[in-house]
């Protein structure tokens, strides 16, 4: 769970960052190595944000979003848009959760 403050930290990052105020907010699973949340920002967007936690390299965010815009530009894979990436945060264009459908694992 994350203090107030570094609730503010974050909504002031994304603000840097994307030139947009968050105004809402929802914890994600799976963040096992990063704190992974949701934001809604005031222009409606939704937006998948990881945030360092304390101890990690600082390359570790800045790496993998080069990582996700290399393997995007392949086109081979539907990857997430990186849409701002620094030492402390990484955002993403939000992509919802879907069920598997029949046949859909030998789609892919």
């Amino acid at each position: 769970m994350r203090t107030k403050t570094e609730k503010e930290t974050l909504a002031s990052q994304v603000q840097r960052l994307l030139g947009e105020e968050v105004t809402g907010e929802a914890a994600v699973s799976g963040g096992c190595i990063a704190d992974s949340r949701v934001l809604q920002l005031r222009s409606g967007q939704r937006v998948f944000a990881k945030q360092a936690r304390p101890g990690q390299p600082a390359a570790m965010l800045t790496a993998e979003a080069a990582g996700l815009q290399a393997l995007r530009a392949t086109g081979t894979v539907r990857v997430p848009r990186v849409l701002a990436a620094s030492p402390q945060v990484l955002l993403l264009e939000y992509v919802p959760t879907g069920r598997a459908r029949s046949g859909s694992y030998f789609a892919l």
